[in-house]
């Protein structure tokens, strides 16, 4: 089995930084990723499962806006679970929580394949 890989890019387009807060990997490994985005940028994070293993990747990834000063409050959080397993169909999700809202990516991936690039654009919520 040649190596999957999952390539996201998170693209910031909130008026505050972005962080990655958790990072859970239960099968595969970061070949490449960033703690905090800036306002207005963009960063890839890619995620694989090696060459030869019997397994494929499985990650959730939680980010938060940075609190610009002491007392503000967090807009809200970013929940990225994503499973692509040896054997069984493709899993995926995205949530929000709060003021936040994703466009680009709407969380899903067809149940069969292994490589994937998706692009999701993170933003406060007009209210």
């Amino acid at each position: 089995m040649p190596r999957w890989d999952f390539n996201l890019t998170v693209v910031n387009e909130m008026d505050r930084d972005l962080k990655l807060i958790t990072e859970s990997i239960s099968w595969g490994d970061f070949a490449s990723h960033k703690y905090t985005i800036a306002k207005g940028e963009s960063t890839k994070y890619t995620l694989y499962s090696p060459g030869g293993a019997a397994y494929g990747y499985q990650f959730n990834l939680v980010f938060q806006d940075v609190l610009p000063k002491e007392g503000d409050k967090h807009y809200g959080t970013l929940t990225v679970d994503v499973d692509v397993p040896l054997t069984k169909d493709n899993k995926s999700s995205i949530q929000t929580t709060g003021l936040l809202e994703t466009s680009g990516w709407d969380g899903k991936l067809p149940a069969a394949g292994h490589d994937f690039s998706k692009t999701l654009s993170v933003s406060k919520k007009r209210i």
